[in-house]
């Protein structure tokens, strides 16, 4: 299969296959949610803080791979490095299912994240292959919405497996789900980077494009953003299922609050394929960055004022819905304006920015999660702290450069 060939149902088969390549990675962690109760007291951990370590640690493995697969891409081709981190993932599905501690399960979930990584660099770049600019931002975006359906349905998945068998089978489910996307991959997606367009993989050419992308002014601020930006989505993740499950006594209708949270960014980033023609990326971005800043400022004043250090479920829902809806307008545009300026070296690009976007976000994820002490001010302050010099970082930028690059 070749994207670059005519026709609408195949258009639609490289897109559903691109969104499940990206969608490994959320699967992995959002399916495991409704198990961390039953993983802490299994595994001995008894600490709601470690316990959290199975879904950061994925993270980790995530940004280190991220290093690998870009430009081992860019020298032997987009599928053979994606069959190599398939075959990790496995591997650490397998050492998940067995794990009797917290020490080899934090070890199969590193490897997760550093297989996982090959699905989300290859799938990125092979997007960046075939198109750029504006319908590059479009088709991420159409990839997004697809991809969106899995942290809507990962966490009912996994509370679906908990009713039919112990949770040690969501890593089964897994291992199953990535060896068929392995081999729809391998049967119907045509090698999009041509022999004579391979680089020779080295550690100067490595440093020398690495410092490309941390020196041209839009991958870098871009990429910095995002980092900022989906940190706030490590700490939701991190924190969700006691959010909901603990503070709020959701039980068994977690997912449901979960899920209806991840569709609103997967509307969102369905709208944002259309607003794009009409406003730009731009004009996108730095709307989407000022409501999420200000919205963060007016609800932790409510609750600081209030004196509320646990507002209404029916709030909370009301303020992460408007946060989360800009943040999938976010999601294909920071991506598009951090790659644009680099389809020379769009695989280590797509790794290095990929990476760096990957650490900032735990560092700011794990931070916060780590102070949240059931006190939704800290963690609402934090939000408005995190998009308020988002806003201002982009605001910095050199809009001239930008709109010339895409």
């Amino acid at each position: 299969m070749s994207s670059s060939l005519p026709g609408k149902n195949l258009k639609k088969e490289f897109v559903i296959l691109m969104a499940l390549m990206t969608s490994v990675m959320a699967l992995a962690i959002d399916s495991v949610l409704p198990a961390l109760s039953f993983m802490n007291t299994e595994l001995d951990i008894n600490s709601i803080v470690k316990v959290q370590y199975i879904i950061s640690v994925i993270f980790i493995g995530f940004g280190v791979g991220q290093l690998i697969y870009g430009p081992m891409s860019d020298a032997i081709g987009r599928k053979k490095p994606l069959y190599i981190g398939g075959l990790i993932f496995l591997i650490g599905c397998l050492i998940s299912f067995y794990a009797e501690s917290l020490t080899p399960m934090l070890v199969g979930r590193f490897l997760q994240g550093l297989g996982a990584a090959s699905f989300r660099i290859i799938s990125i770049a092979i997007v960046r292959d075939e198109y750029s600019g504006v319908a590059m931002a479009r088709t991420l975006s159409l990839i997004m919405t697809v991809f969106i359906l899995v942290p809507v349905l990962a966490p009912s998945i996994g509370q679906v497996i908990l009713f039919l068998g112990p949770w040690r089978y969501i890593f089964i489910m897994l291992f199953a789900l990535s060896l068929i996307i392995m081999i729809w991959f391998y049967m119907r997606q045509d090698e999009t980077l041509a022999s004579n367009k391979r680089r020779v993989m080295s550690v100067k050419f490595f440093l020398s494009a690495s410092l490309e992308a941390f020196t041209n002014p839009i991958s870098a601020s871009a990429t910095f953003i995002s980092g900022l930006i989906f940190g706030i989505m490590i700490t939701y993740i991190s924190t969700a299922q006691h959010i909901f499950q603990d503070i709020y006594n959701l039980g068994t209708q977690f997912p449901l609050y979960f899920g209806s949270l991840a569709f609103t960014i997967g509307l969102a980033s369905f709208v944002n394929s259309f607003l794009l023609k009409k406003y730009g990326i731009i004009r996108l971005t730095k709307t989407s960055l000022s409501i999420m800043s200000l919205s963060s400022i007016i609800f932790a004043s409510y609750l600081a004022l209030s004196q509320t250090t646990t507002p209404s479920l029916t709030l909370l829902m009301i303020f992460f819905a408007t946060f989360f809806f800009c943040l999938g307008l976010l999601f294909g545009n920071l991506n598009t304006l951090a790659l644009s300026p680099l389809g020379h070296i769009a695989g280590i690009a797509a790794s290095v920015i990929g990476s760096v976007q990957n650490f900032v976000s735990v560092l700011v994820g794990v931070f916060i999660a780590s102070i949240f002490h059931n006190n939704f001010i800290t963690l609402v302050l934090c939000f408005a702290v995190v998009t308020s010099t988002s806003l201002l970082i982009f605001k910095l930028g050199d809009y001239k450069k930008i709109y010339q690059s895409v």
